[in-house]
């Protein structure tokens, strides 16, 4: 039998790609403690989630008939969705919104739209390697920038000298992720104002940014050269419902992404749910519980030699790690059953792991499964 077509005709970037994507990362050894994904430590943020979507009752059946029909036509959230998250952002306009399952689909959408070899990005690493893969998939060039080692700072007055004539795109993933790190809305700012006078457009990938105050974000800039794609996984803990969304400030460019974008996207029933628990959200606490989490949690683990960990905001979960020691630092947790994401899914080597920090509930147990891989 010749081999099969598809092998001669997909595209070298598609079968080699540049860099390794965590989320399809499957790990067989037993797991104990997740610290991998970045989903919302804090435990039980709605205990009391059970009433119906549709009637009020928690007692009454959920009325499936609703979701025969596409997410625009039957589900109530497609409607009222917008609205909350227009009243969130005062600049934000309801008809510049799309929705998504979850900011990764979102950014998946904008490669179909922006796609092509004709489009360059720029950014800087370490960042969410996967978002900018949605645009390599399209044929995208990339051309990042590489924040030194053990800071991983991020320098936008740097960033902004090197910005090239024929970029169409620079990538800012604000809180950064892996390190969890925020620039000042001030910084985006000047950065988002730099871009507009090249005709360049800030794709603001705030994935992480519930987890800080609204004051830092894109969302609060009018300009027409920001995207903006947020997700309800993370700070709002939904991380299963998979919603998100991305806001295109251009008008243009915003009807062509609803046009050439993802079709339904966003489910009826992901829709609804996210809903009705926005207007209850409690943000703020959130924030607040998260913070003392992972000052415990850092304490902790700083009290053993030979640790360091990159700059990072005091409230988003998401740190990174590094020993000094030769080998791999996932492996080390690894065995002991403490599951993160290694250094090489963020262009960096296996002696730094991106560590989210455990639930409550799993904190003493991480604790006594660090001091078995770490013994002083």
């Amino acid at each position: 039998m010749r081999q099969m077509n598809w092998k001669a005709a997909m595209a070298d970037h598609i079968k080699n790609p540049p860099f390794e994507s965590y989320g399809a990362f499957k790990e067989t050894r037993p797991v104990q403690v997740d610290c991998s994904l970045g989903v919302n430590p804090l435990e039980g943020l709605y205990p009391g989630a059970t009433m119906s979507l549709h009637s009020g009752g928690k007692d009454t059946p959920l009325d499936l008939s609703v979701y025969a029909l596409y997410p625009r036509g039957g589900a109530q959230g497609h409607k009222t969705l917008p609205a909350l998250v227009s009243a969130r952002w005062p600049n934000v306009k309801t008809d510049e919104i799309l929705f998504s399952a979850g900011s990764q689909c979102a950014m998946s959408s904008m490669g179909r739209v922006l796609g092509g070899s004709r489009v360059k990005i720029q950014g800087y690493l370490p960042c969410y390697i996967p978002g900018v893969m949605e645009f390599l998939a399209a044929g995208v060039s990339f051309e990042p920038v590489h924040n030194p080692a053990p800071d991983f700072k991020i320098n936008v007055d740097a960033l902004i000298a090197g910005l090239k004539d024929d970029t169409t795109i620079f990538y800012l993933d604000n809180p950064n992720n892996p390190t969890g790190n925020s620039i000042s809305m001030a910084e985006i700012e000047k950065l988002a104002k730099a871009c507009l006078d090249k005709g360049i457009l800030l794709l603001s990938d705030e994935a992480y940014a519930d987890f800080i105050d609204d004051s830092i974000s894109a969302l609060n800039l009018d300009l027409p050269n920001i995207i903006c794609a947020r997700s309800f996984s993370k700070g709002c803990g939904f991380a299963g419902l998979r919603v998100g969304y991305v806001v295109v400030k251009d008008p243009e460019l915003c009807k062509i992404s609803w046009d050439m974008g993802i079709a339904f996207a966003c489910s009826g029933l992901a829709s609804d749910v996210a809903a009705l628990m926005l207007p209850d959200l409690d943000l703020a606490g959130a924030r607040k519980g998260v913070k003392a989490l992972k000052e415990k949690t850092l304490k902790f683990m700083l009290s053993h030699p030979g640790f360091s960990i990159a700059p990072t905001h005091e409230s988003t979960p998401i740190v990174f790690l590094t020993w000094d020691r030769p080998g791999s630092l996932y492996d080390a947790l690894m065995n002991v059953g403490i599951i993160s994401e290694p250094g090489r899914f963020f262009d960096q080597p296996d002696s730094s792991v991106r560590l989210r920090v455990p639930s409550p509930s799993k904190f003493d147990l991480f604790c006594s499964l660090w001091e078995k891989a770490f013994k002083r």
